[in-house]
């Protein structure tokens, strides 16, 4: 008598993305080497993307050593030694020319004592900019070095020379190079491109089965592997190099091996709601008559878009876990509504200007712009993390 035999409903994955250097070419050819989809690596970065990443020293700055005759002056003055860092200070953004200020700061650190403490409540030093960073978009290029000024209190001590050669350095990286967060956007997108769901118990995603996944799953583990000899962050105790892994689990449909059903539906649910909920947002302006119809049109093209995606995840849930999902029932009936509301509103006209943009399109063109930006900005916050503690 034959056994049933079991049914792939699923796969787990769990991936663990550590700090890599590597070049871009390398990552293309060692991903088709293993097959994993080219669509799914790092782009470089443009030079103007990569000198505004590298100028960017961060909401704290870096900090840099001090000169011992100055640090003797402060121990001696205050009883505490100063802490000195070079922080961005944004001048100009708008092409051609894009200007930014290193300036340095200086900060006695508040004693425990607390007559000290009431003591340094006002001593503070003046910052100073001590070097001009200027980029030239017509030109694709630094047009200056950074002009290193004179420090009038002597505090840069000559660190400043090698900052502003690391910042070129980090530009070239950045635009010939790929570095650990990159690759694991890249990654989270191809996770997310098959209709994934992120467990809120453990970390793993689950990817519902699809034909031919598992041998891109294959390629993904191998494709992760490969980059274990470009990590460079060590452990917490600086020991040996972390290596980058991927953990992929297949769940079946016999006995206990698809025990996470509940799990799955239950963060399916709250996962896929948040995505129609955002999307509504968009569809506000639109009902409220405050948009153009070139604006109307590209928003409602996008919750469309949003919602078939999401009805499309949804009916593949239902019929795997077998399970109807009721708590989407709600906002998937909203979101139709909208949407056809949204697909009869009279939208204003307002007066042109020069370029014959209306102002709606000319905050649509704006707002797109900054979102591509603050995409590159959150990608970049570890890699300036790392710089501030590598400078």
């Amino acid at each position: 008598m034959s056994s049933k035999r079991s049914k792939v409903q699923g796969y787990l994955v769990l991936f663990r993305m550590v700090d890599v250097d590597i070049e871009h070419g390398q990552l293309k050819e060692y991903a088709e080497a293993v097959g994993f989809p080219e669509r799914f690596l790092p782009n470089p970065p443009g030079r103007r993307n990569a000198w505004e990443k590298a100028t960017n020293l961060g909401p704290k700055g870096i900090a840099i050593d001090a000169p011992d005759d100055l640090v003797a002056e402060c121990l001696l003055k205050y009883g505490v030694a100063p802490r000195v860092r070079l922080r961005t200070e944004i001048i100009r953004r708008a092409a051609p020319k894009l200007v930014r200020h290193i300036v340095r700061t200086v900060t006695i650190p508040t004693p425990r004592n607390e007559e000290d403490k009431r003591k340094l409540a006002h001593v503070q030093f003046d910052p100073e900019t001590v070097a001009i960073m200027e980029f030239d978009t017509e030109q694709e290029s630094f047009v200056s070095t950074g002009r290193r000024l004179y420090d009038t209190g002597g505090w840069v001590n000559g660190n400043l020379y090698d900052t502003v050669e690391e910042l070129h350095e980090r530009v070239d990286k950045a635009v010939n190079r790929a570095d650990g967060a990159a690759v694991r956007n890249g990654i989270r997108d191809f996770v997310n491109s098959y209709d994934s769901t992120l467990l809120s118990s453990g970390g793993a995603y689950f990817i519902p089965f699809e034909d031919g996944l598992a041998d891109l799953l294959r390629s993904l583990k191998a494709y992760v592997e490969l980059l274990g000899e470009y990590a460079v962050k060590r452990d917490e105790d600086g020991g040996p190099l972390e290596r980058p892994s991927v953990r992929v689990v297949t769940l079946t449909d016999d006995g206990d091996a698809f025990d996470l059903k509940s799990d799955i539906a239950a963060d399916a649910v709250e996962q896929y709601s948040k995505r129609l909920n955002s999307a509504l947002e968009e569809l506000a302006p639109v009902l409220a008559g405050e948009r153009t119809e070139t604006v109307s049109e590209n928003i409602r093209k996008r919750v469309a878009n949003e919602y078939a995606d999401v009805t499309r995840a949804i009916s593949k849930y239902r019929v795997l876990l077998n399970d109807s999902l009721s708590g989407l029932d709600g906002v998937m009936k909203k979101a139709q509504q909208m949407m056809d509301k949204a697909n009869n509103v009279h939208t204003y006209r307002p007066l042109k200007n020069q370029r014959g943009l209306d102002a709606q399109d000319l905050e649509s063109e704006s707002l797109e712009r900054d979102s591509r930006g603050l995409g590159e900005v959150e990608i970049e916050g570890e890699s300036l993390e790392r710089g501030e503690r590598s400078l």
